[in-house]
């Protein structure tokens, strides 16, 4: 009977953890994701700032402990620029960065990012101003936290953990005519390795459907409709975004209102909302209970 009762306890205790998932870090990591994969392209191209000064000061404490320990070394000098202010070379725009400090954080940025458009026109090229045109950005970049840990991003081609074909490729964002583009993320790898070379995150992005993109510029940016699949590689399930009218402002790298429906599919099926309340602020409901999530950690 003992033995019993304990394997039950264990039964809950592990349906517990994962249910946990839905509104702990895994979440967080997962909706970080999404709202990076839909922005990265526009960014770019507009020359947006890498993250915000608020999403910065909702950092939990101990975070904050940690970098300002790392504050008191020296480091490198603040990231500056995008790749689209760099020379149009037969319709290709890149930016390599070196051991630079993402500004508002203490995390250092390395990598190569490239725009490709389908405008190859050389040095008058790389623009998005006639209908179909499209720009593709591809990228290998780490982002090395103040604690150690490793963040990975990169547009390789990797299966997930479905086994299926691999896929790769970054994303794709094309002029559909005034105010409107469509964005098309083709593969997108994410991974995090703590300083002890633990893998901590493995994520494989993909959009099933085009997401729709108002405005390049965050101050006028609105995004809605399609489907951003985002493979959880390590817990092996599936998590579906479909975003509703997100909008930005410009000093925020994260919705400031809008919502994302949110599908998990796999070792885990439920579903859920994100409504966002302001930069970095948003709840998170399932089975009508709503938690407060906080973001903090803009690519």
């Amino acid at each position: 009977m003992k033995l019993k009762l304990f394997l039950i306890g264990l039964v809950i205790l592990n349906l517990g953890c994962k249910e946990d998932i839905l509104i702990g870090d895994q979440t967080i990591d997962v909706i970080e994701a999404g709202i990076s994969s839909m922005n990265d392209i526009p960014d770019d191209i507009e020359n947006e700032t890498f993250a915000s000064d608020r999403s910065y000061l909702i950092k939990s404490p101990w975070i904050h402990l940690l970098e300002s320990v790392q504050i008191l070394k020296a480091h490198a000098a603040d990231c500056v620029g995008r790749p689209s202010e760099e020379a149009c070379n037969n319709g290709v725009k890149s930016l390599e960065y070196f051991d630079c400090t993402i500004p508002s954080t203490s995390q250092v940025l390395d990598g190569l990012v490239t725009l490709t458009y389908s405008d190859t026109t050389n040095l008058t090229g790389c623009t998005l101003n006639d209908v179909n045109e499209s720009v593709t950005r591809t990228y290998n970049i780490t982002r090395t936290t103040p604690w150690g840990a490793v963040i990975t991003t990169t547009d390789s081609n990797k299966a997930d953990y479905t086994g299926g074909a691999p896929y790769g490729g970054g994303g794709v964002l094309t002029f559909i005519g005034a105010n409107s583009y469509d964005l098309e993320i083709l593969g997108k790898h994410k991974t995090r390795t703590s300083a002890g070379g633990r893998s901590a995150l493995d994520l494989s992005i993909r959009t099933a459907s085009p997401i729709s993109i108002s405005s390049l510029s965050r101050a006028s940016r609105s995004i809605t409709g399609g489907r951003i699949e985002i493979a959880h590689n390590l817990r092996e399930f599936t998590v579906a975004l479909v975003p509703n009218n997100l909008d930005f402002e410009t000093t925020c790298c994260y919705p400031i209102n809008g919502s994302i429906g949110v599908t998990i599919s796999g070792s885990i099926n439920s579903t859920g909302l994100v409504e966002f309340n302001g930069c970095g602020n948003a709840t998170l409901t399932k089975n009508g209970v709503t938690k407060s999530i906080g973001l903090y950690s803009c690519e």
